[in-house]
C-alpha cells in the first residue's frame, strides 16, 4: 500500500514518471489491487498516453467488473 500512496502523492505533485514507477512496484507486489490500476491509469492519462490509461482501466475492470 505504501508504494500506491506514494504514487498518489507523486501524481498530485505532477511527478508522473515517479508515480508510475511506484504503481508498477505496488502491482508487482500485489497484482490484484484495483485502485492501483486506476491510479496508474490516471497518471498515464495525465501524460496524455491514453492507450496505456485505457489498458489500466480495463485491467481494473477485469479484476472487478462491478468497480465501474
Amino acid at each position: 500500500m505504501a508504494h500506491n500512496y506514494r504514487g498518489v502523492a507523486y501524481t498530485t505533485k505532477r511527478q508522473l514518471d515517479l508515480a508510475i514507477a511506484d504503481f508498477d512496484k505496488a502491482l508487482e507486489i500485489e497484482p490484484k489491487m484495483v485502485g492501483t490500476y486506476l491510479n496508474r491509469g490516471a497518471a498515464y492519462y495525465g501524460k496524455r498516453q491514453c492507450d496505456r490509461a485505457i489498458a489500466n482501466y480495463n485491467a481494473a475492470l477485469k479484476i472487478n467488473p462491478s468497480y465501474a
